[in-house]
């Protein structure tokens, strides 16, 4: 990435195109998981409704939690380590 050898004019019509792909990828893939959830909903096969509904909010405050836990110290810690990550 070398966006310091091209003018002001092109960067910014970069970050535009970068921002479109980035919302097409996007909208691909919520459209692409909203085709698969009719699919997924029929596999859950012998739990009722309410039961996944609590097993898919547990996992999502696990994942949460587990961001939280590792997030902080991955950042923090090799500042606190290491000198001239500080300066």
């Amino acid at each position: 990435h070398r966006s310091w050898q091209v003018d002001f004019a092109t960067r910014l019509q970069e970050e535009a195109v970068w921002k479109m792909v980035s919302f097409i990828l996007e909208s691909a893939v919520f459209a692409l998981i909203g085709l698969q959830l009719p699919f997924v909903l029929k596999g859950l096969g012998e739990y009722e409704g309410w039961v996944a509904g609590w097993y898919a909010v547990a996992v999502f405050v696990v994942v949460v939690v587990v961001r939280f836990v590792w997030v902080f110290p991955a950042t923090f810690l090799p500042r606190i380590l290491f000198q001239h990550i500080r300066d």
